[in-house]
């Protein structure tokens, strides 16, 4: 079994990510802002002990923009896993680096999120297909 994403092939990884239905990965890949339940990904296929590096607590400020809700509920606090930080590491291992910069050059998760997910999806598809990329 797999001890850490840096052990998980990008090979692998593709093939999970061309897996995935294209509106399960716009779900997950286009929210910035969500933090998932660790689980979401694993029944993507992505092995646990990939997912779990990417595992963070996220506390609640009060604030009105900061105050993290779970069903319609406040929470002090919630562990999980943003589509970011996934995707960053997939554009890296994927060679999207222009993806990359342009995320990096957006204000606001949303839009880093964004910048990667569609040159993501459509890179996997078109690889699929036998293209090449950037």
């Amino acid at each position: 079994m797999t001890t850490n994403k840096q052990d998980i092939k990008t090979e692998e990884l593709a093939k999970i990510c061309r897996a995935i239905p294209q509106e399960v990965f716009i779900d997950t890949f286009c929210d910035g802002h969500a933090i998932w339940d660790p689980e979401r990904f694993h029944k993507m296929g992505f092995p646990v002990e990939y997912i779990k590096q990417f595992v963070f607590k996220e506390e609640s400020d009060g604030t009105s923009k900061g105050t993290i809700y779970v069903n319609g509920e406040a929470v002090d606090e919630l562990e999980g896993v943003t589509s970011l930080s996934v995707l960053r590491d997939l554009a890296q291992r994927f060679g999207l680096h222009q993806a990359i910069r342009n995320s990096d050059g957006m204000m606001g998760r949303g839009f880093r999120v964004q910048a990667l997910a569609r040159p993501m999806y459509e890179w996997l598809h078109k690889e699929f297909k036998g293209g090449d990329h950037e």
